[in-house]
């Protein structure tokens, strides 16, 4: 079963960078002004970045896209995962991906919320250890009402 959730860059980061670039460019004065206008335009690319995850039956699969151009896609099989850390502080959940070869894959702030327990029965499935940090699931109670 092929699940798939999205999530957007943050703006407000990016905009702060953007106030940061025109106030360089505006005030101060250099011989070669090449920089701030390079930094002007990947900051606004910046603004358009958006992410698609998909959870397959065996393999995950990250697609960044640009302008909803897909620029770069990474796929993590299950064999080369060494860990998952599901971890919650507030109203925000991440889950950090420990690989055996490879950078860490850190994913968050994907919609719909259930990214999470997609993630967490793709590692049951493999048998991935998992840890949960500051995590709260909702526990059902059976027979009360």
């Amino acid at each position: 079963m092929k699940q798939t959730f999205h999530a957007k860059e943050s703006q407000t980061f990016w905009l702060i960078l953007m106030m940061f670039a025109i106030v360089n460019l505006l005030f101060l004065e250099h011989r070669i002004a090449v920089f701030p206008y390079v930094f002007l335009v990947v900051v606004v690319i910046a603004l358009f970045l958006s992410y698609e995850l998909v959870v397959e039956e065996k393999k995950l699969t990250l697609f960044m896209k640009v302008f909803g151009k897909t620029v770069i896609t990474r796929e993590l099989e299950p064999t080369n995962i060494k860990e998952m850390y599901f971890i919650s502080f507030g109203n925000s959940s991440t889950v950090l991906i420990k690989l055996k070869k490879g950078l860490r894959w850190r994913i968050t702030k994907f919609k719909p919320d259930s990214f999470m327990d997609e993630l967490e029965s793709f590692a049951n499935r493999h048998s991935i250890n998992t840890q949960d940090i500051n995590r709260k699931k909702e526990k059902t109670t059976k027979g009360q009402s």
